[in-house]
C-alpha cells in the first residue's frame, strides 16, 4: 500500500550534513604510503632506487633495446612488451609497470636480480581483485627476506620477523598495505589507468603523467620507456 493511500506522511530525509561539508583534500604524493587501492590487477616492481640505475639494469637483464630516458611528453613507440619506469615525488622507490604486452610481465626473479645488482632493496607486488589474490617478496642484495602470498591460502615466511599471518579473508589486506608502509613504498594502483592496454604494437603514443599537486608540485619525478 502506498503512502498517499494509507493516510500516512511521508517521513522526513534525514541529514547529517555531511553532504555539505567540503570533503578532505588528499594528502600530498609524497605523503602517501601502502597501498591505493586493492580494487585492481596489476603486477609491479620497486626498487629503492633512482630511475636510472633501475632503467639500465631492468633493460639490461630483459634485453630491451629500447630506453627512453625523461619519457614524460615524448612520443614512444608501443612493443610487446613495453614498460613504464617512474618514481613519486619525495619517494626512494622507482617502479616498473608493464604498460602492454602480451606477456612480459615483471617476476620475482627480477627482483632479487635488480636488488643484488643495485645493492639495494626490491619487491615484487602483484595484487588481482578479479582473483582475490594478492602478495609481495621483498629482497635485499640478491637475498629474499620475506614473501607473502594469499591465493588459495595463506603463505608467509620472513627472515626478518616473527608475525603470524592473517588468515585467508579480509585481514589479508591490511597485512600488505602495513608491509609496504614500514618499507616506506607506495602502490598507486595506476596500472590500468595508465592506458598501454589499449593500444597496440607499432602505434606511437605521447606519453603524459604530467599531474601537478593543487600547489603545483609535480606528482611523477621522473619517468622513463622501456621497450622490446
Amino acid at each position: 500500500m502506498g503512502e498517499a493511500e494509507s493516510g500516512r506522511k511521508p517521513k522526513a530525509r534525514r541529514t547529517s550534513g555531511r553532504s555539505r561539508r567540503k570533503a578532505p583534500s588528499p594528502p600530498p604524493i609524497a605523503e602517501c604510503r601502502g597501498v591505493a587501492s586493492f580494487d585492481t590487477d596489476e603486477i609491479l616492481l620497486l626498487v629503492r632506487a633512482p630511475v636510472e640505475p633501475v632503467a639500465a639494469a631492468f633493460r639490461d637483464r630483459r634485453g630491451l633495446a629500447t630506453w627512453v630516458p625523461e619519457a614524460q611528453g615524448q612520443t614512444v613507440t608501443v612493443s610487446d612488451p613495453c614498460y613504464l619506469v617512474y618514481r613519486l615525488a619525495g619517494h626512494p622507490w622507482t617502479i616498473i609497470d608493464r604498460y602492454h604486452g602480451t606477456g612480459g610481465y615483471p617476476e620475482p626473479g627480477d627482483a632479487e636480480a635488480l636488488s643484488a645488482a643495485l645493492r639495494t632493496r626490491a619487491v615484487y607486488y602483484g595484487n588481482s581483485d578479479t582473483a582475490s589474490a594478492t602478495g609481495y617478496e621483498l629482497f635485499e642484495g640478491g637475498r629474499r627476506l620475506e614473501r607473502f602470498e594469499a591465493d588459495d591460502g595463506v603463505a608467509f615466511e620472513s627472515t626478518l620477523r616473527r608475525v603470524d599471518p592473517p588468515e585467508d579473508c579480509d585481514g589479508i589486506y591490511p597485512f600488505v598495505d602495513a608491509f609496504l608502509r614500514a618499507q616506506d613504498a607506495f602502490v598507486p594502483g595506476w596500472s590500468v589507468y595508465l592506458g598501454g592496454w589499449c593500444h597496440r604494437p607499432g602505434q606511437e603514443v605521447r606519453l603524459d603523467l604530467e599531474l601537478r599537486e593543487a600547489d603545483g608540485r609535480r606528482v611523477v619525478e621522473r619517468l622513463d620507456f622501456l621497450g622490446a
